[in-house]
């Protein structure tokens, strides 16, 4: 939601001039909504010589705004401020989904990623189903959660790469009577080297994972949420999802399924009242790269904690979105490469960065 408040500013000055020329205005307001967000400033300042500046500022603790203003003029002498005009351009945080007293399945739950979930939708309230191969991580978890955050849980161990897994999973949750209202379908795990090289039965257990059980997952949920007009389900996809993933092969391609499969689901569901987004990390600090086998594609990008990702991705639902790429501008930038590069070129920079290191030495020698 964006909205123009002007009668809120209370207060505004302006500092000592900066050596190049620039100068900081800080504007000090109060507004009832505690949950601002961001703001974009429109500034305009009369000086002794006119000037003009737009910056753009984050709300930060203290409801202060800083902004940079670039005088036009090239004035570099003390700045009087005889006037000053300020509108704020609010993007409100508005929470879009109230999580409180609702049941969450959170798949993959017992570690990485999909912990973060179950403890962020515990701490807000939420009742967790909570789903992975591990019985004993999984009651180990549930029992924290209620005791901590006072919420109901319930723990079904579970290997959704195994064919009809997910029917399976319906049925425990509807035995215990759990209306799901959030899904949120984490559980996925990748394989690292030439396809040829790779285990073909490992292959096709990353696929029915990766794809099938988070498509079938997600069919089977969502009529119950459109019934009641009332659901989120969060699918996690990969920055390996944008680009083709040489030495991913498999799990790149799995990633861009989800990607692809929540945007068309984003735009189906625009008017049931079920928010749908695609969760896109980049490197997180979990046993994924364990699991893959190598530690080598960590090093194309900064590790992020699963705590950040997931408060990423709650943003991005009160803001409506389709996708979010967590890990910060860099991330972002790389998924957005196709558009401006060809993907031929694209593809040989990914498999530069993929390489393993000891095909590297073996072509060196």
């Amino acid at each position: 939601m964006e909205m123009t408040v002007s009668s809120g500013v209370t207060h505004a000055n302006s500092s000592r001039q900066f050596a190049n020329g620039k100068s900081r205005l800080a504007a000090f307001f109060d507004h009832p909504d505690g949950s601002l967000h961001e703001a974009l400033l429109e500034i305009s300042v009369v000086i002794r010589r006119r000037g003009f500046g737009i910056g753009r500022a984050d709300l930060r603790h203290g409801r202060e705004i800083n902004a940079f203003l670039y005088v036009d003029n090239g004035y570099i002498g003390p700045i009087n401020v005889v006037r000053v005009n300020i509108n704020l351009f609010i993007h409100m945080k508005t929470s879009r989904y109230s999580f409180q007293g609702k049941w969450a399945l959170v798949t993959g739950a017992s570690s990485g990623i999909g912990k973060a979930f179950a403890h962020e939708l515990a701490r807000r309230g939420t009742n967790v189903v909570l789903s992975a191969r591990s019985q004993h991580a999984l009651e180990e978890l549930a029992q924290k959660l209620e005791t901590q955050f006072k919420v109901a849980t319930a723990a079904i161990a579970l290997d959704l790469a195994e064919p009809k897994a997910p029917e399976r999973l319906l049925s425990a949750v509807e035995e215990r009577h759990i209306p799901v209202r959030v899904l949120i379908n984490n559980a996925g795990f990748g394989t690292y080297g030439k396809l040829h090289e790779n285990d073909l039965e490992q292959n096709g257990r990353q696929i029915l994972l990766n794809v099938s059980s988070l498509a079938l997952l997600t069919q089977l949920f969502l009529p119950a949420m459109v019934a009641k007009r009332d659901g989120v389900i969060i699918n996690v996809a990969s920055t390996a999802g944008f680009q083709p993933t040489p030495y991913m092969a498999v799990y790149g391609a799995t990633k861009a399924f989800v990607l692809s499969f929540s945007e068309a689901l984003w735009a189906e569901n625009q008017e049931t009242g079920v928010h749908i987004l695609a969760l896109c990390p980049g490197p997180v600090e979990t046993s994924f790269f364990k699991v893959l086998g190598s530690e080598e594609p960590a090093s194309t990008g900064r590790m992020e904690s699963p705590e950040n990702t997931v408060a990423t991705a709650f943003r991005a639902l009160d803001e409506g979105r389709s996708y979010v790429v967590t890990g910060g501008v860099r991330n972002y930038l790389l998924t957005q490469s196709n558009r401006f590069t060809p993907r031929a070129m694209v593809t040989r920079i990914s498999e530069k960065m993929l390489r393993p290191r000891m095909h590297t030495v073996a072509e060196a020698a």
